[in-house]
């Protein structure tokens, strides 16, 4: 180090900290917090509630689909449901995704609190 002294060297990382942190919560990316599977497996319906699809952080919609227990709900999104509260082929018609992805994104939906996601128009 040249003639920075330690209590300086400090106070600019201490500065830099909170400005890093500053602009990452300033962040113009929409997506941030949206798991990328579900960008690419599930917003196609889930994104607008397609179908009748539950949309993320509709706490409503999803207490109602959570009445029966969340073994249920993952049951109908890995095996697929039709009824009256819409339709939900098998795994999303995602045949390739894991019974614990289905889980993973199902448990991101019904938890979520801050889903900010817009498709591109």
């Amino acid at each position: 180090m040249t003639n920075l002294s330690k209590n300086g060297f400090k106070k600019i990382l201490f500065h830099l900290t909170f400005m890093l942190i500053g602009l990452s919560a300033c962040s113009s990316d929409p997506n941030q917090n949206v798991p990328p599977l579900f960008i690419t497996a599930c917003d196609t319906c889930h994104g607008e509630g397609l179908g009748g699809a539950p949309v993320p952080a509709d706490k409503d919609d999803w207490e109602r689909r959570t009445a029966k227990g969340i073994s249920q709900v993952y049951k109908n999104a890995i095996d697929g449901f039709e009824g009256a509260m819409g339709i939900m082929p098998p795994k999303g018609s995602r045949p390739d995704l894991t019974d614990e992805q289905i889980k993973g994104l199902v448990d991101w939906m019904v938890e979520t609190t801050d889903y900010t996601y817009k498709p591109p128009q």
